[in-house]
């Protein structure tokens, strides 16, 4: 399973350089030149890059003309079709109205589409994902269905199926969840991407630190008191999710 660690624009280098695999912020994308050009030098690296739809939580997706505007700048391997934290109907209808208008575009510039199983229980999200697979190859699991289901229960109920499946985000305890992930023995889960190493280590706290859950990281900081404790944190998770 890759791994992918989310860092502020000024750090990029720093720790989003040490994985060939990311996702990006799409108003980032837009708005920064560094930040575009930081993911464009790993696109000609032959990274695997996923475009974000929403740029905070819980999820909301970003108005689709600007995220499709960032696709075209990037042209990553995949991007996340427009979703709604724990709210099924919303995602499927988000999904639709998105795939309806954009899916053509999509394939003329060789970007696949990725959709994100969403709920607030168990069958919600399984009707979702049995939706999202009649229609995308692609599919991610978002950070609130640890907290609401549990990813590896969900998991565990469609582990005969093997479309490749992106994990979004670490809920509490990485190394448990990375582990847990990794229990499941699923070829198809491709990666894993946090921001939590960074968060963390900006306080001077290790992984095992996880509590209390850090505040959100600010993407356009230049603050990093600590970037030992950052670095550590995040080959650490690199380590838990890869191996070797």
């Amino acid at each position: 399973m890759k791994a992918g660690i989310i860092a502020p624009v000024s750090f990029l280098d720093s720790y989003s350089g040490f994985t060939d695999y990311h996702v990006c912020n799409p108003k980032l994308l837009l708005d920064s030149k560094d930040y575009l050009n930081f993911y464009l030098g790993r696109k000609a690296l032959g990274n695997f890059l996923i475009v974000d739809s929403s740029i905070s939580e819980p999820r909301e997706p970003i108005n689709s003309i600007d995220l499709i505007k960032a696709v075209e700048l990037l042209k990553p391997n995949l991007v996340v079709v427009p979703n709604s934290d724990m709210n099924t109907k919303r995602t499927l209808d988000l999904t639709a109205r998105f795939l309806e208008t954009y899916r053509s575009k999509l394939v003329s510039i060789g970007v696949a589409p990725l959709g994100m199983i969403q709920g607030a229980n168990l069958d919600q999200c399984l009707d979702c994902y049995r939706s999202l697979s009649k229609v995308i190859g692609y599919l991610g699991i978002p950070r609130s269905i640890e907290s609401s289901v549990g990813r590896t229960k969900l998991l565990k109920k469609i582990k005969t199926v093997k479309k490749p499946i992106h994990i979004f985000g670490i809920h509490a305890d990485p190394e448990v969840e990375i582990e847990d992930l990794l229990s499941l023995e699923m070829d198809n889960i491709i990666g894993i991407t946090s921001d939590l190493p960074v968060r963390l280590g900006l306080l001077c706290r290790l992984l095992d630190e996880y509590r209390p859950e850090p505040p959100p990281l600010d993407l356009t900081t230049t603050y990093n008191p600590f970037p030992d404790f950052t670095r550590k944190n995040v080959e650490e998770f690199i380590y838990l999710a890869e191996g070797d």
